[in-house]
């Protein structure tokens, strides 16, 4: 029962840094005067660098929540 609880504590980790990606992003275009996806379109190399930091960040405290709730 414990190695259950485990993986779902690791399932509900990364569903909720999934989440947070989106919620990120959403904040992130929402408070920007311009369109990620447009920049992003057109190959705009600094918004994707920004957001490549932001996925990264929650990527690695994903990682960490998923580490320990299988440790």
């Amino acid at each position: 029962t414990i190695m259950l609880l485990n993986i779902l504590y690791a399932l509900i980790g990364g569903g909720m840094s999934l989440g947070l990606m989106g919620l990120s992003f959403w904040l992130f275009n929402k408070k920007t005067d311009f369109s990620l996806n447009n920049e992003l379109r057109n190959g705009n190399i600094a918004v994707s660098l920004v957001l490549l930091g932001i996925f990264i960040g929650i990527g690695l405290s994903t990682g960490l929540v998923i580490g320990l709730g299988l440790n």
